[in-house]
C-alpha cells in the first residue's frame, strides 16, 4: 500500500513545496526556520523548509480529496459509470507502475530556497507540473458542475470565450514588465560597479598620499590620518555586495571624511579638504593664463585625469574652496569629486534595489497568474467536454449534483426528524402530566 500511494504523495508534496516557496517570497513571511535556544540564548538558526511544508501538507491532501470527489461527480455527469470507471483505472496507473518498479522518479523540488524575506526562486519546472495539473483539473471539474447544475447553454461558452481571448494580451504587459525589470537589474549592477571602481581608484590615491605623508614626516596631520582611515571604508565598498553597500556605506560626505570613529566638524572637514587641495596644487599645479584660461599639469604617474564615471557629482561647498569642474583637471587625489559621487551612487543603489525587489515580487505574482490561467484552461477544456458529451440535449439528466444534494439533504432531514418528533412528543406528554398535577 505504501508503494502504491508514494507517487501521489510525492506529487502533492512537490506541489505544496513549490507553492510554499512562491508564497513565502511574495509575502516575505519566512516560516522555514528552526531555532534552538538554551537559556534564552540563540544557539543555531538553520533552514528547515521541509518541516514548514509538511505542516501544510494536510491542507493539500484535503484539497486533493475534495478535488477527487468533484472530478468523480463531473465525470459521472458527462459519461456516467463508464467514465468513472475509466477515471479510476487511469488514476491507478502511477500506483500500479510504482509497485512494479516501473514508475520513473521525478524531482518536484526547487533547486534553491530563499528564506528571510527574499523573493526566492520560482521553483523547478517539474515542480510546476503538479500545480498546473491540479489547477487545470479544478477548473475543469468546477466548470462542468456549474454548467450542468445551473443549466447553462451555448451562451455561457460564448461569454467564457469573451473573457478567455483577451488574456492573450496580458503577454504584452509581461513583456514590457520583464524588459523594465532587466533594465533595473542592469542599472543596479552598473551603479554598484561604478561605486566599486571609484572606491578602488580613490583607494590607490589615498595609499599614495599616505606614503607621501610618511616621506614628508607629517603623518600626524588631519589629512594624513584621514588617508589611513578612509582606506578601510573604501575596501568595504569594493568587497561588499550592493545590499551591504546600501546599508553600511555613508549617506553623506561627512561619513567619508571621518577619521577613525570620530565624526569631524564642518570646520575640520574644510581644513582637511584644504590640505588635500594644497597637495594637489603641489604635485599637479594648475597654471592660470588669465582671462579665465588655465593649463593643467601634464599627465604623469602622480597626476591623473579622473574617468568621468567616477566623478558624476560636483564638490561640496563652500564656493571657491576647490574648482567646481575638478573632474576635468589632472589631480593627485580626486576625493573632491569621488566622495560626493560615492554618496550619489549609494542613493542610486538604494533606489534600484527597491525597484528590483518590487520586480521580484511581481515575478511571483506573474507565477500566480499562470496558475490562475491553468484554472481557466481547465474551464475552456470543460466547455469542449460538455459539447462532446452532448450535455445540452440531455435535459432530463442534468443537475446531477443538485439532485444528489437534494436527496442527501432529504435523507439527513428524515433521519433527524424522527428523533426530533419523538422528543417533541415526549416533552408534550411530560408537560401535560406536570400541568395536570398542578391542578
Amino acid at each position: 500500500m505504501i508503494e502504491f500511494v508514494l507517487p501521489y504523495l510525492f506529487f502533492l508534496y512537490g506541489a505544496m513545496y513549490n507553492l510554499h516557496q512562491v508564497l513565502e517570497g511574495l509575502w516575505a513571511t519566512p516560516q522555514g526556520l528552526s531555532v534552538s535556544e538554551q537559556g534564552g540564548a540563540l544557539v543555531s538558526v538553520f533552514p528547515s523548509m521541509t518541516e514548514a511544508v509538511l505542516q501544510q501538507m494536510p491542507w493539500m491532501c484535503l484539497y486533493a480529496a475534495v478535488l477527487t470527489l468533484l472530478l468523480v461527480i463531473a465525470v459521472h455527469t458527462l459519461w456516467r459509470r463508464a467514465g468513472v470507471l475509466w477515471l479510476v483505472l487511469l488514476s491507478c496507473v502511477p500506483g500500479v507502475l510504482n509497485c512494479l518498479q516501473l514508475w520513473p522518479e521525478f524531482s518536484y523540488l526547487p533547486r534553491s530556497v530563499t528564506l528571510l524575506g527574499g523573493a526566492g526562486a520560482l521553483g523547478s519546472e517539474q515542480g510546476l507540473v503538479p500545480l498546473l495539473l491540479l489547477a487545470m483539473a479544478s477548473g475543469w471539474a468546477l466548470t462542468v458542475l456549474l454548467y450542468d447544475n445551473f443549466k447553462f447553454s451555448e451562451r455561457f461558452r460564448l461569454l467564457f470565450d469573451h473573457a478567455w481571448f483577451p488574456l492573450a494580451l496580458v503577454g504584452a504587459f509581461f513583456f514590457v514588465a520583464d524588459n523594465n525589470a532587466a533594465q533595473n537589474q542592469r542599472k543596479l549592477q552598473e551603479a554598484q560597479q561604478h561605486a566599486q571602481q571609484a572606491s578602488d581608484y580613490l583607494l590607490r590615491q589615498a595609499q599614495r598620499y599616505a606614503r607621501h605623508c610618511q616621506a614628508a614626516g607629517v603623518e600626524g596631520s588631519l589629512s594624513c590620518r584621514w588617508s589611513r582611515s578612509v582606506q578601510n571604508r573604501l575596501l568595504d565598498n569594493i568587497e561588499s555586495p550592493d545590499v551591504s553597500f546600501a546599508m553600511f556605506s555613508p549617506d553623506s560626505t561627512r561619513g567619508y571624511y571621518a577619521v577613525g570613529r570620530d565624526v569631524p566638524s564642518t570646520a575640520q572637514i574644510i581644513e582637511l579638504r584644504k590640505q588635500l587641495a594644497q597637495y594637489n596644487q603641489e604635485l599637479c599645479p594648475v597654471a592660470h593664463l588669465g582671462e579665465g584660461l588655465s593649463r593643467n599639469a601634464p599627465l604623469s604617474e602622480s597626476c591623473e585625469r579622473v574617468p568621468f564615471t567616477y566623478c558624476t557629482a560636483f564638490p561640496d561647498g563652500p564656493h571657491g574652496l576647490v574648482d567646481k569642474y575638478i573632474a576635468g583637471t589632472t589631480v593627485a587625489i580626486a576625493s573632491e569629486c569621488i566622495v560626493p559621487s560615492l554618496v550619489a551612487l549609494r542613493g542610486e543603489v538604494v533606489k534600484y534595489q527597491a525597484l528590483v525587489k518590487s520586480d521580484l515580487r511581481a515575478k511571483n505574482l506573474r507565477w500566480l497568474y499562470f496558475l490562475l490561467l491553468a484554472v481557466l484552461v481547465g474551464g475552456k477544456v470543460a466547455n469542449t467536454s460538455t459539447k462532446l458529451a452532448n450535455l445540452d440535449n440531455r435535459v432530463g439528466e442534468r443537475q446531477v449534483l443538485w439532485r444528489g444534494m437534494k436527496r442527501l439533504s432529504g435523507r439527513v432531514l428524515g433521519l433527524c426528524a424522527r428523533p426530533m418528533v419523538h422528543a417533541a412528543t415526549w416533552l408534550s406528554k411530560r408537560w401535560r402530566a406536570w400541568t395536570a398535577n398542578l391542578q
